[in-house]
């Protein structure tokens, strides 16, 4: 290994092995000492911003620390698709919310895995109009 830091050439081996060992994943089983983070939820008709990123890294950070002490974790991820910004969104470009809102979630989703988010992708849900059929 290099003396610097190269993320590119680390987190794709980490993230493959916990995808493959589903690290993330939280079952329904009733024993055990249980936790639950959430941050806020995104505005999915927004940009993705370095707000959003210290958000979800000190979450990401507790829930980490409560699994390693022997906690069952649940950190959900979801989008709030309610309201006005993606109304102002639609106003702004002429395009309609359900298809932009749709579009940045699925954008999100990849982007939130190439941060290692853990925030298991089986749980995500939205709340509003997009995900409602």
């Amino acid at each position: 290994m290099s003396e610097r830091y190269d993320p590119s050439e680390i987190e794709p081996r980490w993230q493959a092995l916990w995808e493959r060992e589903r690290t993330w994943e939280v079952t329904n089983e009733p024993e055990g000492d249980k936790y639950y983070v959430l941050e806020m939820l995104p505005y999915p008709s927004g940009e993705p911003h370095m707000g959003h990123l210290k958000v979800y890294s000190i979450g990401d950070a507790v829930a980490h620390y409560r699994r390693r002490t022997g906690h069952h974790v649940l950190h959900p991820m979801g989008y709030d698709a309610f309201g006005l910004p993606a109304e102002n969104h639609a106003i702004k470009t002429g395009e309609h919310p359900r298809i932009s809102t749709d579009r940045s979630i699925a954008a999100g989703a990849s982007r939130s895995t190439g941060r290692a988010s853990s925030a298991p992708t089986s749980r995500a849900t939205t709340a509003g109009p997009s995900g409602s059929s």
